[in-house]
């Protein structure tokens, strides 16, 4: 009866410390999926926030360019996603704000060195993505991020990154 017993209880302990296991685990699953969902809300809101204000976001662009080079590296592809979509309007921002009035004649492509600042940490996390990143997804909303910098900054400035990111592109 004695081992009978003890096969009972060791398969109720097994049991019950698998039980606590898978417990603890969809907890932790819950956890990382209301964090994801709240990085990736957050860039995006971000991104509506810069586009909305652009001229009154200056004291943010800084921040917020380098806050989202870190979420775009981040281990969640909904996250990465997020920061791409949100680095454009950042940089768009930056050029509103210090770049417009040297563009003031039609001539001028000239990029403040603060937005040339912003735009080179953006294109250096764009580069990064096109070499390293396997999701589609976040590659794509890469691809529509330099589109949208592309169309702000102007060739000129480009003309440094132009080797680099075809080459990027090519591979695609």
């Amino acid at each position: 009866m004695k081992g009978k017993w003890a096969t009972a209880v060791t398969r109720l302990t097994r049991r019950s410390v698998q039980e606590g296991l898978d417990a603890a685990m969809k907890r932790v699953e819950e956890e990382q999926t209301s964090t994801c969902e709240e990085k990736t809300n957050a860039a995006l809101a971000l991104a509506a926030v810069a586009r909305v204000t652009r001229e009154h976001f200056s004291e943010h662009v800084d921040d917020a360019v380098g806050v989202l080079h870190s979420l775009a590296v981040a281990y969640q592809p909904s996250i990465r996603r997020a920061a791409f979509v949100a680095l454009a309007p950042c940089v768009s921002a930056s050029v509103a704000i210090w770049s417009a009035p040297i563009r003031s004649s039609p001539a001028s492509m000239a990029l403040h060195a603060t937005t040339e600042s912003h735009a080179d940490a953006a294109i250096f996390t764009c580069l990064l993505a096109l070499e390293d990143d396997d999701d589609a997804e976040t590659v794509a909303r890469t691809c529509e991020c330099l589109g949208s910098i592309t169309c702000d900054v102007g060739w000129a400035f480009l003309r440094r990154y132009l080797k680099g990111l075809t080459k990027r592109l090519r591979k695609l």
